[in-house]
């Protein structure tokens, strides 16, 4: 194929347009590369890895934006890239950016666990659930999860004490804080055990 035309799209992005009716926006440190001009002939071997190259480039970039906003996990950073980028672009920029520190599942888990644990102060089934929406393993999660169990009780009589004390009037009530409890995470049990300190009831309902 033959490069008809060289344009300035935006910034350093340019359009390259090909006898064949194809166009690659391309920017210009890969024009300069392969020192891409018009009338230029080029192979579909060589065209392929132009786009591959320029596709590594992108990809990087947006990686490296996203990584700058939040940590993510390798899946959730995959995930994300693959709506844009071919799958093998994909796990090569995921892999730079592992070897190079920007990505590490457990240290992204272990603020996870702080965060959801201490302070949206869910269970441990919902900070688990959330972690593995994020990308990171069940059993990583459950790991880290499982190092603040210790303590549980004592955050569901915070918790309790600061949010829902004031609904514990009656029946209805008991049952609306015992399923707002559920949904954030924390087992029936340690739920029937801090509420029995505020009233008598069977604990199977």
């Amino acid at each position: 194929m033959r490069v008809v035309s060289i344009q300035k799209y935006k910034g350093n992005t340019f359009i390259v347009e090909f006898d064949n009716g194809k166009n690659a926006y391309l920017n210009r440190d890969i024009i300069f590369q392969y020192r891409i001009g018009e009338d230029m002939e080029l192979s579909d071997e060589l065209f392929e890895e132009i786009l591959f190259v320029s596709d590594l480039r992108r990809a990087r970039e947006r990686a490296l934006y996203l990584l700058e906003v939040r940590d993510h996990s390798m899946k959730e950073l995959y995930v994300k890239l693959r709506r844009n980028y071919p799958d093998e672009v994909c796990r090569k920029i995921c892999a730079e950016m592992k070897k190079a520190g920007l990505i590490d599942d457990r240290r992204y888990a272990e603020r996870l666990a702080e965060e959801f644990i201490n302070i949206k102060r869910w269970g441990k089934y919902r900070a688990v659930f959330e972690m593995q929406r994020r990308g990171i393993s069940k059993e990583l999660a459950e790991e880290l999860v499982e190092s603040y169990e210790d303590d549980s009780i004592e955050r569901l009589k915070e918790l309790v004490e600061t949010k829902y004390a004031r609904y514990l009037v009656d029946g209805k009530g008991f049952l609306k804080v015992k399923n707002a409890l559920a949904r954030q995470g924390y087992a029936y049990g340690d739920i029937n055990e801090v509420l029995a300190e505020y009233k008598d009831f069977d604990k199977e309902d």
